[in-house]
């Protein structure tokens, strides 16, 4: 896989980056270091772990296994293995975290324990998931700084935060010389491109912000046989059925005429918008990442990214970075 640029870092990472929510739950031990494996030797290098912090670090654990140990243990194999790797840490603060008196304290303990469980001396990228509760967003950068100034964490990133959030935070952080927000991770999928489109394409373009892209396959939703019942119905729920029927129609259309899967077909589309510098996928088994592999070394066209991108009407912002595919294109395929 091609490299790409990463925002304003002075990284460059692989389209596709995998993530290991699902190693030790849906994936096993050896199955998870085979997927880790065949990732690295395909030129990825971006591996993002998952984890909650909690107001006592040592139950932190009980949440961040086994997807930290497995990548860890990975790691503790080969010290080699750690020369190149992005790791991206994506972490959920738990509500007693957020109320503690001595929060920035808990942060950092919680941060040098995720460290221990991954055995390395450093994040390249902290993602904190965004929660109501965090109070003001001074506090969080105020507490992520010393991380920072240490190279414990070499840059942060938001995840699931609204984009006037992400504004706002990095406004605040260049008046008070606290560390800023470098990426931005946010669902962004061909079943429904249009919240990434109004809230944060402008957003990453403007503040050079890399983005990634959460869910690109929409749990499989389009992906899967027309007459298959939803994997996950709070995806299928999004679009009415006669607009996903007409999304899926076109997809199989695409796929077909470049001799590709559904996934790779998908895939392909989301890496083609210029925001995005990274999709997250979750693979469960080698066979499963190799494919979707295929597909983040494909590149539409610009018709076949216009005939996708034609059921949705452009965002009321601004215009589309799909527009609507021209009539010559339509008339050849299906809908």
């Amino acid at each position: 896989m091609d490299h790409r640029p990463f925002g304003h870092t002075d990284l460059t990472i692989s389209p596709l980056a995998l993530g290991t929510a699902r190693f030790g739950w849906r994936t096993s031990a050896a199955e998870a270091a085979a997927i880790l494996d065949l990732y690295r030797s395909q030129g990825g290098n971006l591996v993002e772990t998952s984890a909650v912090w909690c107001r006592d670090p040592e139950n932190a654990v009980l949440f961040a296994a086994p997807g930290e140990h497995l990548v860890g243990r990975w790691l503790a194999q080969d010290p080699e293995r750690r020369r190149g790797l992005v790791l991206a840490g994506r972490v959920f603060l738990g509500a007693r975290l957020c109320a503690a008196a001595d929060f920035a304290v808990r942060v950092r303990a919680n941060c040098e324990a995720s460290l221990q469980r991954l055995n390395t001396e450093y994040f390249d990228l902290l993602q904190i998931e965004w929660r109501e509760d965090f109070g003001p967003i001074e506090r969080l950068l105020e507490a992520l700084r010393p991380l920072v100034r240490q190279s414990r964490v070499l840059r942060l990133g938001a995840a699931g935060f609204p984009a006037w959030r992400v504004a706002t935070a990095n406004a605040v952080a260049q008046q008070a010389t606290l560390p800023v927000l470098q990426t931005v991770q946010a669902a962004f999928s061909l079943l429904d491109p249009r919240p990434f489109e109004r809230e944060y394409a402008e957003l990453c373009v403007e503040q050079r912000l890399a983005f990634l892209a959460r869910a690109p396959l929409a749990a499989s939703t389009l992906a899967q046989h027309v007459d298959a019942p939803p994997r996950d119905l709070r995806w299928a729920a999004l679009l009415p059925s006669t607009h996903q029927l007409s999304v899926r129609e076109r997809l199989a259309w695409v796929a077909q005429r470049r001799g590709a899967t559904l996934a790779q077909t998908e895939l392909a589309w989301v890496l083609s918008h210029p925001a995005v510098a990274t999709a997250v996928v979750h693979a469960t088994s080698a066979g499963q990442l190799a494919e979707w592999m295929q597909g983040a070394t494909g590149h539409l066209s610009r018709e076949e990214q216009m005939l996708l991108r034609h059921p949705w009407t452009p965002a009321p912002t601004g215009p589309s970075s799909f527009a609507p595919a021209p009539e010559h294109v339509l008339a050849t395929a299906p809908g």
